[in-house]
């Protein structure tokens, strides 16, 4: 199967939201020294009012991250009995693991308990992600449910002292 995170999500962002997201996301693959591209890996990731998806550089590419504001679903497809959509991104522990890690902390951050974030990885392999968004978020409080790899929440520290 490969190393994977995944991410369930309603079938709409918020629009609002979803523009502080792809802030930080933009940031994010500015600050991260790892070479990245488009889903296929060859040309520019794209970060914008509709979706974010990037990729590693040949050939330290694998799988494209990606993530609609608006859900496209496949013919046939259903929400779950909570009314999200799932989805995934297999990285192999390529480089571009890490901005993968800190795109997903930053969504978890923003969406809050509307979207969930699980990972096959251990939090401690979720450092140097974790380290890439707080250079982007400011310092971050993450909650794991150790037993499935969830990310479980995700506070910035101007939250958690009440200032936000």
């Amino acid at each position: 199967m490969g190393y994977t995170h995944y991410w369930y999500r309603p079938e709409e962002l918020d629009a609002t939201t979803w523009a502080r997201f792809t802030d930080a996301t933009r940031t994010i693959l500015d600050v991260a020294a790892v070479e990245l591209g488009s889903g296929d890996g060859t040309r520019t990731p794209e970060v914008g009012a509709g979706r974010v998806v990037f990729n590693g550089r040949p050939p330290n590419d694998y799988e494209p991250f990606s993530i609609d504001r608006a859900y496209c679903k496949y013919r046939g497809e259903a929400p779950d009995v909570s009314l999200h959509y799932f989805n995934f991104c297999k990285t192999g522990h390529r480089d571009y693991d890490l901005v993968v890690v800190a795109v997903l902390v930053a969504f978890k951050l923003a969406f809050g308990a509307s979207v969930r974030v699980l990972s096959d990885g251990h939090p401690s392999e979720w450092s140097p992600g974790l380290a890439v968004a707080e250079r982007v978020l400011g310092k971050l409080t993450v909650g794991w449910n150790k037993d499935n790899g969830e990310l479980l929440s995700v506070a910035s520290a101007a939250e958690t002292a009440g200032v936000a």
